[in-house]
């Protein structure tokens, strides 16, 4: 009797959870892995719930910077979209927004053409055996509809040892009224009644594989993966060794090249706050120079925010730039990379501007920090680490093969010209003795325009839309270059 009771009592407990569960708890930063195609760390963080009257809408990193009350113009930029090829499917997989209207949620997806669908409805206060449907509209799949449906509820362990009940919900395609199989049959939504999404299947882009929470921080409680640390990124010592590749892609008239170049630790200072290297600089060639590195744990807020747009600072006006996911590394490490390709906010209207010919990366890592860094302006240059030694430990490129095998300024590709740059409605001249194939991409690394070229001088008719690309061409020794491409009206 008294086991029926009990088994009585949880089944009321359990039924009395659906009050109470969130998706994405206000305030918590919640981390997210992806798996198969992509293995990085996603960082979603509900900060902001407006009233709207009859409903309330729920923004992801509002607060993180308050964008002088530009947030929806920096969010939703109809005429560029901000995004880079590497963190294309982010994009992909965040929710942008929510829209709360009783027990009823709407979670809009950002999401690149021609993958655009509509909002999800999704019932987290739902009981056992409840079912409904929201309609989806996404390219290239067989279904119109989804059926969601409350399997069950149980208690077990969200994260580390955080344990909470949690929610069971399974989702069936269908075509019209017509069921059919998809790739959510044998996914499962998992929702926690504090902590959120425990496994988060994704309506956009990545349909694969659910996310999976791998940690979550709030201002009372952290378990699991969190950001690491300032100091976790900056702690050469005396006697450590960084190994850089240069490589420079140029024109006619400043021919491409690859340099290398050891950076050996002379003395370091490490803090909570602040660190400085004094490093000697070797270059094949066997000159020297030094250099005096300085990092300041309050020009790296960056690394701890969650993957979003964020304002900086620089002259005379803000730039936004875009924080990458976090992508785990070997050995427990991990790196992070932060971009801009020149957009800037002019606050006093909430426009958004582009500076032409800016598109500058850093990327720095738990294992030597400082690793990458790319500066895609009219020329494309980028410096990556490519070996080092910390604590006596050495990895990738050996710096003695390195002297005895490279010659630096080597030029690689034969000579090519593009005519008028900037191009007036994508029309252009390709000048070039050895080129053999033009393909034109994106800043997203899509193709958009390809051709054949089998004359010297070729009239290129693209009609691709005003925007900044970038014009890939083959040799016919197979090497290539690629240069960038602005087209205006």
């Amino acid at each position: 009797m008294k086991k029926l009771l009990l088994a009585l009592l949880l089944c009321s407990s359990f039924l009395t959870f659906a009050q109470d569960w969130n998706p994405f708890p206000l305030g918590q930063k919640s981390f997210y892995n992806i798996y198969k195609n992509d293995t990085t760390i996603h960082v979603l963080h509900v900060d902001t719930i407006f009233n709207r009257g009859s409903f309330q809408t729920m923004f992801f990193n509002y607060n993180d910077e308050n964008y002088a009350g530009c947030y929806e113009n920096v969010y939703f930029n109809p005429s560029f979209g901000l995004f880079s090829t590497t963190n294309q499917q982010f994009y992909r997989v965040k929710p942008d927004s929510i829209t709360l209207k009783n027990d009823s949620m709407l979670i809009y997806f950002a999401s690149a053409n021609p993958q655009y669908h509509d909002s999800i409805l999704f019932l987290a206060k739902s009981n056992i055996g409840t079912s409904w449907f929201s309609t989806i509209n996404l390219a290239g799949t067989n279904f119109n509809k989804l059926q969601f449906t409350c399997d069950s509820i149980y208690f077990d362990t969200i994260v580390g040892n955080t344990i909470d009940s949690l929610k069971v919900i399974s989702v069936q395609a269908y075509d019209n009224t017509n069921p059919v199989s998809s790739i959510f049959d044998n996914q499962k939504i998992i929702l926690s009644k504090n902590y959120g999404f425990k496994t988060m299947i994704v309506f956009s882009g990545e349909l694969n594989t659910p996310a999976r929470l791998i940690g979550f921080s709030t201002t009372i409680n952290q378990e699991g993966f969190n950001y690491p640390d300032f100091t976790e990124y900056f702690h050469l010592n005396a006697g450590d060794v960084v190994i850089w590749r240069e490589d420079f892609q140029g024109d006619i008239l400043n021919p491409s090249y690859t340099k290398y170049y050891k950076d050996s630790i002379m003395s370091s200072f490490l803090s909570n706050d602040s660190v400085y290297y004094y490093i000697e600089r070797e270059q094949t060639s066997g000159s020297t120079s030094t250099l005096n590195y300085k990092y300041l744990r309050e020009n790296f807020e960056w690394l701890d925010k969650p993957t979003s747009l964020f304002l900086n600072s620089i002259a005379y006006s803000y730039y936004l730039w875009e924080t990458y996911p976090i992508y785990p590394l070997n050995n427990n490490n991990f790196s992070r990379e932060v971009e801009s390709y020149g957009f800037n906010l002019d606050t006093t209207d909430c426009q958004i501007y582009q500076t032409t010919d800016f598109n500058i990366a850093q990327r720095y890592n738990t294992k030597v920090g400082f690793s990458h860094s790319r500066d895609w302006g009219w020329h494309m240059k980028t410096n990556d680490v490519i070996g080092w030694t910390i604590n006596g430990i050495s990895e990738g490129a050996n710096w003695k093969m390195l002297i005895t095998n490279v010659k630096e300024n080597t030029i690689n590709n034969p000579s090519v010209s593009i005519y008028p740059n900037p191009s007036p409605s994508g029309n252009f001249t390709l000048e070039s003795e050895q080129a053999k194939w033009l393909e034109i991409m994106s800043i997203d690394g899509k193709t958009v325009f390809s051709q054949h070229i089998n004359q010297s001088k070729t009239a290129i008719n693209t009609n691709l839309p005003q925007g900044l690309y970038f014009a890939k061409i083959t040799f016919e020794n197979n090497k290539q270059t690629i240069q960038k491409l602005v087209i205006t009206d």
